[in-house]
C-alpha cells in the first residue's frame, strides 16, 4: 500500500509540474505578436489543460468539491472572460493567471479528500506507561487519529489499544528492529499523507499545549492564515509550524506515582532552558519529501517551516519563541525510577549502550534540579475531563 500511495505522490507533483510547464508555454506565446484569433485559441487551449488537470484531481486523488477544484473553476472562468467578452486586457490577463497557477500549486498539496482527519499523531513506542492518558488528552485538544508503531514493546501495548483500534481511532504498526524511528516517519507519511490534513511527530512522553483559547488544528490554521497575508514575505509557502518544549522534572518524586502524568508532573525548567530551543513539527504531509530527523521534516522546494510568529525555521532549534500559541510539555524523565528505568532500555533512534555513571548522574541531576525550577500548573484545567474520559474507557 505504502508503495502505491507514495507513487500517488510523485504522480501528483509531476502533473503539477506538467500543467506549470504548459501555462507558461502559453503565456510566452500570447505576450508575441500573433493575430487575437490565435490569441483566443490558445487561450481555449489553456482553459482545456486547466479542465484536464481538475479531472485528473478528482478522478485519481479524489479531491472532490475541494478549494482546488474551486479555484480551477474560477480559472477556467477568466479564460472564458477573455475570450468570449474580452472584459480583460491581455497584461492584465496574464497578470491574474499567472498568481492563479501560484495559489492552484499551494492548493494542489494542502487539499485532502472529504472525511480527511484534521490532525493526526506519528508516534514510535516502546513500553511506555501513559499511552491512553496521552491518547485522550489529545483527542481533548484536537487530534484526530494516531498512527502508533510498536517498536518491540513488551508490556502488551496492541492489547492495550485495542478499543481505540476497532474504533479506528488509532492505525496500529508492529515495528521492530533498531534505530528505525526515521523509518517509521517516513512509513506514515508515504501512506497516509492523503488520509489527514496535518500530521505531527511526537513521542509519547511530549504533549501538545494550545496556549490560546482554542483546537490546536484551529491554531495552526490561523498561524498559516497569518503568514499568508504578510504581504512583504518571502514567496515561501507555509508547509508546517515548529513548536518549542518546555522540559518537565521529576516534581520531587522519587518512585512512579499513581494517576496522571500531568497531574503528578507540574514543575519545569525556566524558558530559557537550553533543551527548550528543541522544536516538534505540525507540517502538511503531502509537501514533505522526508523525515531523517524527528524535529524538522524536509519540505519541498517552495515550503518552509514557520514559528508561530511566521519567522523561518530553517532546522531542529529555535532560540526565539515564547509560546503564546502553543507549546510541547516534555515529561522526559518523569519519577526518578522511571528516568532511570528509561536511561537503561534507550531509544528506538539511537543504538542500545550501557550508560556511564557519570552521565547517569549529570542527567538525573538536570531532572532533580534544573528541570523542577518553575510550578507551572498549565494543564490542571484539563485534568477532570481527562480523568472522566479514562473511567469511560
Amino acid at each position: 500500500m505504502g508503495k502505491d500511495i507514495f507513487i500517488k505522490m510523485n504522480i501528483l507533483q509531476e502533473k503539477f509540474k506538467a500543467l506549470k510547464k504548459q501555462m507558461q508555454d502559453k503565456w510566452q506565446l500570447l505576450d508575441s505578436d500573433i493575430e487575437d484569433e490565435k490569441r483566443y485559441e490558445i487561450v481555449a487551449g489553456i482553459q482545456q489543460d486547466l479542465i484536464d488537470y481538475a479531472t485528473f484531481l478528482e478522478e485519481e486523488m479524489k479531491l472532490y468539491d475541494t478549494d482546488v477544484i474551486q479555484m480551477l473553476n474560477t480559472t477556467c472562468e477568466l479564460c472564458y472572460r477573455y475570450v468570449v467578452t474580452h472584459e480583460l486586457y491581455l497584461k492584465s490577463f496574464l497578470y491574474i493567471m499567472k498568481m492563479q497557477l501560484d495559489i492552484i500549486g499551494q492548493l494542489t498539496f494542502t487539499c485532502v479528500k472529504k472525511g480527511a482527519y484534521n490532525l493526526s499523531i506519528v508516534a514510535i513506542i516502546k513500553n511506555e506507561m501513559y499511552m491512553r492518558e496521552w491518547i485522550e488528552y489529545h483527542r481533548m485538544i484536537g487530534v484526530s487519529h494516531f498512527y502508533i508503531y510498536d517498536n518491540e514493546s513488551t508490556n502488551h501495548l496492541k492489547e492495550e489499544l485495542k478499543d481505540y483500534i476497532d474504533m479506528g481511532i488509532v492505525t496500529y504498526h508492529y515495528f521492530p528492529g533498531s534505530l528505525v524511528q526515521h523509518k517509521a516517519y517516513n512509513h506514515a507519511v508515504e501512506n497516509y499523507q492523503f488520509e489527514t490534513k496535518y500530521m505531527a511527530i511526537i513521542d509519547a512522553d511530549e504533549y501538545i499545549v494550545p496556549m490560546q483559547d482554542a483546537l490546536v488544528p484551529d491554531i495552526v490554521e490561523q498561524i498559516f492564515k497569518d503568514y499568508e497575508s504578510v504581504v512583504f514575505k518571502e514567496s515561501e509557502f507555509a508547509g508546517g509550524v515548529g513548536i518549542n518544549w518546555r522540559e518537565y522534572g521529576t516534581s520531587h518524586h522519587k518512585e512512579k506515582q499513581d494517576g496522571l502524568c500531568v497531574e503528578n508532573y507540574m514543575y519545569r525548567a525556566a524558558d530559557d532552558y537550553f533543551q527548550n530551543v528543541h522544536i516538534k513539527t505540525i507540517f502538511i504531509p503531502r509537501v514533505i519529501m522526508n523525515i531523517a530527523n524527528p524535529h524538522f521534516p524536509y519540505m519541498e522546494e517552495g515550503w518552509r517551516n514557520i514559528s508561530e510568529n511566521g519567522s523561518m525555521i530553517p532546522h531542529s532549534y529555535f532560540y526565539d519563541s515564547m509560546c503564546k500559541k502553543l507549546r510541547i510539555n516534555h515529561y522526559f524523565c518523569k519519577s526518578e525510577e522511571e528516568f532511570m528505568q528509561k536511561l537503561k532500555r534507550g531509544w528506538p533512534d539511537r543504538v542500545h549502550e550501557e550508560l556511564a555513571k557519570t552521565r547517569i548522574d549529570k542527567e538525573m541531576n538536570l531532572a532533580i534540579n534544573t528541570c523542577n525550577e518553575i510550578y507551572d500548573p498549565i494543564m490542571e484545567k484539563y485534568i477532570p475531563e481527562l480523568k472522566k474520559r479514562l473511567k469511560r474507557s
